[in-house]
């Protein structure tokens, strides 16, 4: 139970005739310089704790109840000109995604799930001053069987995904205090989209 064996029935499914496994985080693990350097997935994903060890003594157990940290899987880095949004000029963004802490790609496992980036401009109301920019970390495949693989955006262990977008916001709109929101979003099909971190960074709407 020590070693990923024990987690591959649940966290590798193939397809005959699929390209790659629908569930392949076992492999993407092994393919990873984690698992090169002797980290196993109960490392992460199954910390000790407190328990009975036997009838008469506690000791410390594998707890697969583990929170799931997205800040300490995936780094998002934020490049900006400046805190200066000149409007009626494009405003230039470059985010840099990292996956710093996951043995395995992030998002992994199910197809039908994504993890999306969304920055927006805000005013000092919150309310939006552009059009949102979204990117979606996913692993894209047909929609029937064997369920080949059309896309994947997903970081790889260790791997980085680079990204450039631009806002521009109208002369119409009022100078203030803004914000640029970076948020990263877990998405599932026929689900609502969920938070899983955001950050907020204060730019001046000129």
């Amino acid at each position: 139970l020590s070693g990923p064996a024990a987690c591959a029935p649940c966290h590798e499914l193939t397809w005959p005739g699929a390209d790659t496994p629908i569930y392949d985080t076992v492999g993407e693990w092994q393919a990873s310089a984690w698992a090169a350097a002797g980290v196993r997935c109960q490392d992460c994903h199954m910390p000790p704790r407190a328990g009975p060890a036997t009838a008469t003594r506690f000791a410390a157990v594998a707890d697969h109840r583990f929170a799931a940290d997205p800040e300490r899987a995936l780094s998002i880095l934020v490049s900006l000109d400046g805190d200066d949004v000149q409007r009626g000029q494009p405003w230039p963004v470059r985010l840099s995604l990292q996956n710093t802490g996951a043995g395995h790609a992030v998002p992994t496992g199910s197809p039908f799930k994504r993890w999306r980036l969304r920055a927006v401009l805000l005013d000092a109301e919150d309310a939006p001053l552009t059009e949102p920019f979204t990117h979606d970390l996913a692993r894209e495949v047909e929609d029937a069987p064997p369920w080949r693989t059309t896309a994947d955006t997903r970081v790889p262990a260790g791997g980085q995904v680079d990204l450039e977008t631009s806002f521009t916001v109208s002369q119409r709109r009022h100078a203030g205090p803004g914000t640029l929101e970076i948020a990263l979003l877990r998405v599932v099909d026929g689900a609502e989209p969920t938070v899983l971190t955001t950050r907020r960074i204060p730019v001046e709407i000129r």
